[in-house]
């Protein structure tokens, strides 16, 4: 923890239906003596879609005419439909959380304050990125589709309210609670922080309930150590409670953690680079099914707002280990659960103290030749390394005590190489709706910012609006050239030297998101604004469009 600067850590493990280690590791802030403790909750992220998933397989079993490729079309009122007919007709359920759809993420769309009700309104007008079935697209909006899927056939109630009366309540897992509630305990949460440069910065909360405001379902959960080490304790019990009461069939939970999309990432770690294949081969139903060793695991991660999480699964071992950090470093819980792993397998742990900590996450990358990293070749670990870190031996230690007694939008990225791809803005003769735009400036001011300042729109997204305002400290720019979207996102936009191309520069809460922006200017003013929220698909936004101007549009055509 000290050396990758992770200032709180939450960890379960379990093994043949016993918890051996409950406990958290830290501090809740960096400048704060308030320790972690196994009651601290920490925001899980994509975790959360196990149990929606979980949910729906509970829901699906109760009603014979339902299976998981029962198409959503039989069984949502909602007005959802895509832009492919086909796909209207043939999306299902395990479609949904297979992540099969070909729909890339749009995840910004969460940020607008949406009803879920809208989102899926909208979802008609979003763009493919592949084929029906043909690739694994990683989704969340999808998951927001099945929630409302879960309300439908849960007959009234949140999916929120069902996963509590359902699942969380039979499980006693009375700390779990969801990102969009009103009554929560932030002063509980440790705070968030990633790397800026060579310092730790914190990360608002805020960045993480932003994004539960239209659906929690994606990843809009939170919970401790001790609400985690019994969802381990269901997931390996094929289904059934403390008490041994069953919440769920075992063919249908087991069903949720069998392959569905193929996934083509390179493995974590592979030999002969490593001296271990860490595999994820398929993603199933808010799981990823993958090897370790050998033996089979199923996995998720979760990452949100500078908060990581892990949760692995080894059913062949009984073994079960969940990790949340407070640090937007992706390796360190890998690390974490490989090491656990290994003492728990008897195996000898590959990951030592020395090589664990001169190994960082953006220094681990895949090349043609395989996975490079600062170090050539881990190497099994001795006791002296073990003993070089004091984090890592109280993990042993407490796994040891457990047995004598007989649980990751990145929007952190820089997409400094990609401007060389907007030397030419895309030209654009005519939008959606079969209107162009030539607006001049809704404001008269003395800049060469001017041109660009207004309101746009993209039906599926909604508005952004780029407006100036004064810079009030003594060095850099007089005004700064600002876009918004939704209620809190803003974004400072820094000409990069390419025709009125700019680099948004993220604002609080959001202050590490970076991305691109290029504009179509027409004789005096900008018609048109790509913004890069999807890498895929990005953006069109239309000056002065609205969602009411596209409907009137269409109903015309």
């Amino acid at each position: 923890m000290t050396c990758h600067n992770v200032p709180a850590l939450s960890l379960s493990v379990v093994r043949d239906g016993q918890v051996m280690v409950c406990r958290g590791y830290g501090v809740l802030e960096v400048d704060s003596r308030r320790p972690v403790t196994s009651a601290t909750p920490f925001p899980i992220a994509s975790l959360t879609k196990a149990f929606l998933s979980t949910l729906l397989a509970q829901l699906i079993q109760s009603n014979p005419r339902l299976t998981w490729d029962t198409p959503i079309r039989d069984i949502l009122s909602h007005d959802l439909s895509y832009t492919d007919p086909y796909r209207n007709e043939k999306v299902t359920i395990r479609d949904l959380l297979a992540h099969r759809t070909g729909l890339s993420r749009n995840d910004p769309m969460r940020l607008y304050g949406f009803t879920l009700d809208q989102l899926i309104e909208r979802m008609r007008f979003l763009n493919y990125s592949s084929g029906f079935r043909v690739s694994h697209k990683y989704n969340n909006l999808m998951y927001g589709v099945a929630s409302a899927v879960a309300e439908e056939l849960g007959e009234g109630g949140t999916w929120e309210e069902l996963v509590r009366q359902r699942l969380l309540l039979p499980l006693a897992m009375t700390s779990t609670v969801f990102l969009n509630s009103p009554d929560i305990a932030w002063d509980l949460f440790p705070a968030a922080y990633t790397n800026d440069g060579e310092t730790l910065r914190r990360i608002s909360l805020d960045a993480t309930k932003a994004f539960s405001t239209t659906t929690s379902a994606p990843g809009g959960m939170a919970t401790n150590a001790e609400d985690m080490a019994k969802w381990l304790l269901f997931q390996l019990s094929g289904g059934r409670n403390l008490e041994g009461t069953s919440l769920v069939n075992e063919i249908m939970l087991q069903s949720t953690h069998q392959g569905a999309s193929l996934l083509t990432s390179p493995p974590l770690f592979s030999k002969p680079l490593f001296p271990v294949t860490y595999s994820h081969d398929q993603y199933a139903l808010g799981w990823v099914s993958g090897y370790y060793r050998g033996y089979r695991t199923s996995d998720h991660s979760g990452s949100q707002g500078g908060y990581k999480s892990l949760l692995t699964l080894i059913p062949a071992e009984n073994i079960g280990i969940y990790t949340a950090v407070s640090q937007d470093d992706s390796l360190v819980r890998y690390l974490v659960h490989v090491y656990i792993a290994d003492l728990l397998l008897g195996e000898e742990p590959w990951v030592n103290a020395s090589w664990a900590c001169s190994v960082k996450s953006n220094t681990i990358q895949r090349t043609d030749a395989g996975w490079d990293s600062v170090m050539t070749r881990a190497r099994p670990a001795s006791v002296d390394d073990r003993n070089k870190d004091k984090d890592q031996v109280l993990i042993a230690d407490d796994l040891s005590d457990g047995d004598n007694q007989d649980e990751q939008l990145s929007l952190n990225v820089d997409y400094s190489d990609i401007s060389k791809k907007f030397a030419q803005p895309p030209a654009v003769t005519n939008n959606s709706f079969g209107r162009e735009s030539y607006a001049k400036p809704t404001k008269n001011i003395s800049s060469p910012y001017s041109k660009y300042i207004g309101l746009y729109g993209n039906i599926a997204y909604g508005n952004i609006s780029v407006d100036i305002v004064e810079n009030n400290a003594t060095d850099g720019d007089k005004v700064w050239l600002i876009m918004r979207y939704g209620p809190i996102a803003k974004w400072r936009l820094e000409p990069v030297g390419l025709s009125h191309v700019f680099k948004a520069h993220g604002q609080e809460p959001f202050w590490y998101w970076r991305m691109f922006v290029w504009f179509r200017v027409n004789m005096t003013a900008a018609s048109h604004v790509t913004v890069l929220f999807d890498a895929e698909t990005p953006p069109l936004f239309t000056r002065d469009l609205t969602f009411a101007d596209a409907v009137a549009s269409i109903s015309t055509n």
